[in-house]
């Protein structure tokens, strides 16, 4: 890094940069805290440090009389420190000493005896490195070391304050770079704070875990020795078992298992890719997903040439170990028992010599291996990976400025360099790559004394070791795992630019490790908050949070969160498209930060030759990253078939919603394998319906009709005549077996033979549906009512808005798929989505669409409302995008009406029934809140049936609003005694007004002509409904 960073923090006088207010992000999450603009911005600011720094006063205040943060593993327990609201546990052993006999070893699994109390609040050691600052020339960047120890192998674990052991959040586990020559997961410039701390308060949190592993020749070392024993690559190994560690105990501290993404950053971003290599993907899984940022990446002979081997060889004859006969056993021996001082001493010195920056690339990775068997490129283009990994690949602009030492200052020199660079390249590969970096590209910097030819080698470094590394990795995983999701991203912002202005050297572009600040989040701090602007703050706030959105979704923003909004509050980057969303166009690129900030194309090769164009800023990176020895002469053709085609240009009109294509293991009964039933595939509970889980189907029986009668005399039958499903088969899914089974026992036997039941655990996975629809097919229509709503939420996000957006989104983004058949799909919306509770309107009607934000999704008061705000949102994009399927939705309010048939007791009762039995019971009722309007969920039931039967141009792209009028608590309990008094005289059996008063007494009005007159629903009024409910749960009650 060409500025020193505190050196640009010591300048004085009318020179000084001005210094930045407290951290200035989250506008709309923190209302409460405004602090005036910056000098050099007029942009209204809303603040949340001011209210954080007190906090953190308060916290530490609070620490004199609280306990530590403290977890319980099995027969272990961990006491660790908390800071400014992230709770941290260090230096937590994984691994065995690596002294002495394990020098250069494979890592021994470290177990804590049973009864330990372990003190977790101090980092531990530094892997053998140089002491002190470890970049001399790159002041401010990392911290000094302080410590080393072979006895290194630790992992810390960040979590947000006061998370619960059954939190499963997702976990992003950090292997840093450093070029194999520096790093350790205490260093101040991988402090995770600021990432955790924040997310979490956007409503995305996160643990993070980093792994300290071996680096130079502790972690590289090579030769035929160690070969012979098995013991090339052990850093990477640390790594490995650094991850198994990971998944054995992470549950413990709140993390999810089976969500851990694993990220890296400079040779990290070697780390993941040799993480996914592993073994040649012949290994069990210890992560979902990976993001890897700004290589550089050591790869072909760079690793199989044996370099490592000669620099092994070379410092063991500087260390008076080598062998008059060679014997490589004996050198081995000798290195082993060198004292530490004396090994790091020497291979610091030898290692600054090959690199003056910190010796990186001295030591490094070699194949092949146990652990890496051939050359990464080969595993690459051979498919020898994990399988199903999502990605995250970038880097940053200007990546290569750090790396050019020498003054390159006219063409001459720079093809002399090109020579240097790449000694192996045949005549035909050199005049090529000449062809690719036309010097018209590039422009001088005359005042910076800057020539056109040094950018020329600039950007051939960044593509030879980061841009194009990155497509060829994605090019790799999408031909070989065409379910995974791949997002690009290139930074083109740095808050190194200050530094770089002031020591004329704004050359140097966004280099290297301009990443790190803002995925880490610590530009509010010092060195960085004094030459920090306003954008550094916001893009610091997003780019984090798209980091922990991905982690969390598999995809760099929150479902459904729109991009008005996301700007507005700065959660995350939006638009981010998927990189393969669209064969037209290219490749899509997030450029994130500065002018060009947004979405943009790196154009396939053929199209570049077919419109003589270009890519990205003028670059041909189609053409740079082809493989020469490839006759394939489009990027398009790799991972792209018809069936693919098809895939990735539906996924595209999702736009910023949820995108989903792992399947899941989903089972159907072993009665039902056979039984392909076309017709309907019925999905959910109704919204108001569940108190615990969901789904809670089969819709149109189970929770819609309520089972107060028998499916023959409900849905199927029709109950009063009734329009009915008795000319549908019909596949329902449920959430577990047992309650499939009870679903099909209370089914008439005459209408069994038309149910299937298929089993999907978790709507909010990825491919949930696929299976279910896929195995099911033909089918016509779809009917979607599962979304949860009850009082005991504990996350807003996970409870409610998860569960209605992505259960949507799964279903829908499935049918295009495996379900091309289906005619229509009918959505249980709500009148949430209506209704606007702080500014009623006069008469609701489905004219009315009610707005929410992402505030409102946090908030355990609002967040239903905003689930089903986006989760209609979400469908209706999906129909304006697919306009051959007709999609409905349906909106009631609150449901009452007679529980299922099959519901094993009162216990497992919906939460707005419970309001006709807390006044059976004469239990003490609340006020009635903020929603005053009812439905009969049979007349509920028969507006979902009514919709796939009529006319498909009365009900296509309508919203109906399925309301039979208002109620009260003191109402309900009004009908309850009534009945009570005259038991079985039947109540007024219409009138949606029998409550009477409309706008007048209850504050508004609704119009509810739609559904009446289309789908010529007769609404029940509320005593004829509190009746029914009433006398079908006394039975339950007696039982």
């Amino acid at each position: 890094m060409a500025c020193p960073i505190l050196a640009c923090t010591a300048m004085s006088g009318s020179d000084a940069l001005p210094t930045p207010t407290p951290y200035q992000k989250h506008a709309e999450l923190n209302q409460s805290v405004s602090l005036p603009p910056r000098p050099w911005t007029s942009s209204v600011i809303m603040s949340t440090n001011f209210a954080r720094a007190v906090l953190a006063g308060i916290t530490l205040l609070l620490l004199a009389v609280t306990a530590a943060p403290t977890v319980t593993d099995g027969n272990v327990s961990y006491v660790g420190k908390d800071e400014a609201g992230v709770e941290s546990f260090l230096g937590i052993r994984y691994g065995l000493d690596t002294g002495g006999t394990n020098r250069f070893k494979k890592p021994i699994p470290f177990l804590y005896p049973a009864g330990t109390l372990v003190s977790a609040a101090a980092p531990g050691a530094a892997c053998p490195l140089q002491t002190g600052n470890p970049t001399p020339s790159l002041i401010g960047i990392f911290g000094n070391v302080s410590e080393i120890s072979e006895d290194c192998l630790t992992i810390r674990v960040d979590r947000p304050f006061k998370t619960d052991a059954n939190a499963s959040l997702p976990v992003m586990a950090y292997l840093y770079g450093g070029g194999y020559a520096i790093g350790q997961v205490y260093d101040t410039a991988y402090d995770p704070t600021g990432l955790v701390r924040e997310t979490a308060a956007k409503g995305l949190p996160v643990i993070y875990v980093a792994i300290n592993y071996r680096v130079g020749i502790f972690g590289f070392a090579a030769s035929a020795a160690l070969r012979g024993e098995d013991n090339l690559n052990v850093g990477l190994l640390d790594q490995h078992l650094g991850l198994r560690w990971v998944q054995d105990h992470i549950a413990a501290f709140g993390g999810d298992r089976d969500n851990v993404t694993i990220l890296g950053e400079d040779v990290g971003w070697a780390n993941v890719a040799f993480q996914m290599m592993a073994y040649g993907g012949q290994v069990k899984p210890t992560f979902k997903r990976a993001m890897l940022m700004s290589g550089p990446t050591p790869g072909g002979d760079e690793i199989t040439r044996g370099i490592t081997e000669k620099h092994v060889s070379e410092l063991t004859a500087i260390v008076k170990c080598d062998s008059p006969t060679g014997d490589s056993v004996a050198e081995l021996k000798c290195l082993r028992e060198l004292p530490l001082d004396t090994l790091v001493g020497a291979a610091v010195k030898y290692s600054f010599a090959f690199d003056a920056v910190a010796g990186v690339g001295t030591f490094r990775p070699t194949a092949p291996s146990s652990f890496l068997p051939s050359s990464p490129f080969k595993l690459l283009q051979s498919g020898r990976f994990l399988k199903n990994i999502d990605l995250v690949v970038g880097w940053c602009e200007d990546d290569g400025t750090q790396f050019i030492s020498s003054p390159i200052n006219n063409a001459s020199a720079f093809t002399s360099w090109v020579g240097t660079q790449f000694p192996t390249l045949s005549a035909e590969n050199y005049k090529e790559l000449l062809s690719l970096y036309p010097t018209s590209d590039f422009e001088d910097l005359p005042s910076e004394g800057v020539d056109k030819n040094y950018f020329r080698a600039a950007r051939v470094l960044r593509d030879v070791h980061f841009a194009c590394p990155s497509l060829l990795l994605t090019d790799a995983v999408k031909r070989y795992s065409p379910g995974s999701d791949i997002y690009l991203w290139a930074l083109n912002l740095t808050v190194f630019r200050a530094g770089h202005a002031a020591y004329n050297r704004t050359f140097v572009g966004q280099d290297h490790f301009s990443d790190i600040p803002y995925v880490f989040n610590y530009v509010d701090r010092q060195p960085y908050a004094s030459i920090a602007e306003q954008e550094d703050y916001d893009l610091a706030s997003r780019m984090s949070g798209s980091w922990a959105a991905f982690a969390r979704f598999g995809r760099p923003n929150p479902p459904s969160l729109f991009v008005e909004e996301n700007t507005a509050t700065n959660i995350s980057l939006t638009p981010w498209t998927e990189a393969f969303s669209s064969k037209a166009s290219g490749l899509a690129l997030r450029i994130i930060g500065g002018p060009r900030d947004g979405m943009t194309t790196i154009p396939l090769l053929d199209q570049q030759k077919k419109n003589n164009s270009k890519a990205l800023y003028n670059e041909q990176l189609a053409a740079r990253y082809g493989d020469p020895s490839s006759e394939r002469d489009s990027i398009a053709d790799v991972y792209y078939d018809e069936r693919r085609i098809y895939i990735t240009a539906n996924r595209a009109l999702y736009k910023h919603m949820a995108e989903v294509q792992v399947d899941v293991n989903l089972h159907l009964y072993p009665r039902m394998v056979s039984n392909k039933l076309s017709g309907v595939i019925l999905h959910g509970g109704l919204s108001l319906t569940s108190t615990s889980e969901y789904p809670a189907g089969p819709v149109l029986w189970l929770e819609l009709d309520g089972g107060a009668r028998t499916w023959g005399s409900g849905l199927v039958d029709g109950g009063n005549g009734e329009s009915s499903l008795n000319r549908f088969s019909v596949v329902t899914t449920v959430r577990s077996e047992e309650k499939g089974r009870r679903i099909l026992s209370a089914l008439p036997p005459a209408h069994r033979d038309k149910v299937a039941v298929a089993i999907v655990p978790d709507i909010t996975q990825p491919g949930a549906f696929d299976e279910a629809l896929r195995s099911n097919a033909p089918l016509d229509h779809v009917i979607h009512t599962a979304a949860p709503y009850h009082f005991s939420i504990t996350s807003p996000i996970n409870d409610i808005v998860l569960p209605a957006v992505l259960g949507t989104a799964n279903l829908l983004h499935a049918i295009p798929l495996h379900a091309p058949s289906v005619q229509r799909v009918i959505l249980t919306s709500s009148s949430a989505t209506i209704l606007n509770p702080a500014n009623h309107a006069r008469v609701y009607d489905e004219s009315v669409h009610g707005q929410t934000s992402w505030s409102e999704a946090l908030n355990p008061q609002s967040c239903y409302r905003a689930a089903k705000i986006y989760a209609e949102r979400l469908a209706f994009a999906f129909a304006a995008a697919h306009p051959s399927i007709s999609l409905t939705t349906i909106n009631p309010p609150l449901l009452f009406g007679p529980p299922p048939r099959h519901l094993p007791s009162l216990t497992h009762l919906n939460t707005s029934n419970r309001r006709v039995l807390d006044a059976l019971r004469h239990y003490p009722q609340g006020a009635t809140g903020p929603v005053i309007i009812f439905c009969d969920v049979r007349d509920a039931a028969l507006a979902h049936v009514r919709a796939l039967e009529v006319e498909g141009t009365d009900v296509k792209g309508k919203r109906f609003f399925a309301v039979a009028g208002y109620f009260s608590n003191e109402r309900i309990e009004e009908v309850v005694r009534g009945w009570r008094t005259v038991r079985g005289e039947e109540g007024s059996r219409e009138g949606e007004m029998e409550d009477g008063g409309g706008r007048e007494r209850w504050g508004y009005g609704f119009d509810n002509s739609r559904s009446r007159e289309v789908l010529g629903v007769r609404y029940r009024g509320l005593r004829a409904c509190v009746e029914d409910t009433v006398k079908a749960m006394v039975p339950l009650m007696e039982a």
